[in-house]
C-alpha cells in the first residue's frame, strides 16, 4: 500500500509542476502578444482616422473639380488670383502704406520726445 501511495504523490507532485509550468509557458507567451494586439489596435484605429480624413479631403477635392468643370468663371478665378490675369482695358491698383516714422517723431516736424529741442 505504501508503493500505491508514494506513486500517487509522485502523479500528484509531476501534475501539480506540469500545471504550473504550463501556466507559466503561457502567461509568458500570452502577455507580450496581449500588448502587441493593444498596440495594433490602437494603430489601426488611428489609421482609420486618418483615412476619413483622407476621404474628406478627397470629398472636397472632387467637389471642387466638378466645381470646375461646370462654372466658367472659377478658372477665370483662379488664374486671376494665382497670376494677377487682367482683361484687356483693365488696371490694378495696389494699396501702398506710408513708412512708419522713425521713433520720437509725428511725421509732421514735431518731436515727441518731450526734451523741447
Amino acid at each position: 500500500m505504501e508503493t500505491a501511495r508514494a506513486t500517487l504523490g509522485e502523479w500528484g507532485l509531476f501534475l501539480i509542476l506540469l500545471t504550473v509550468g504550463s501556466l507559466a509557458i503561457i502567461a509568458t507567451t500570452v502577455a507580450p502578444h496581449r500588448r502587441k494586439t493593444q498596440e495594433f489596435r490602437a494603430r489601426a484605429a488611428q489609421l482609420e482616422a486618418e483615412v476619413e480624413q483622407l476621404d474628406a479631403e478627397n470629398a472636397r477635392l472632387e467637389a471642387e473639380i466638378a466645381a470646375i468643370g461646370t462654372d466658367p468663371f472659377i478658372v477665370e478665378r483662379e488664374l486671376r488670383r494665382r497670376t494677377g490675369f487682367l482683361r484687356p482695358g483693365e488696371h490694378r491698383f495696389a494699396a501702398v502704406t506710408p513708412p512708419a516714422a522713425p521713433a520720437g517723431e509725428t511725421g509732421d516736424g514735431t518731436d515727441t520726445a518731450g526734451d523741447g529741442e
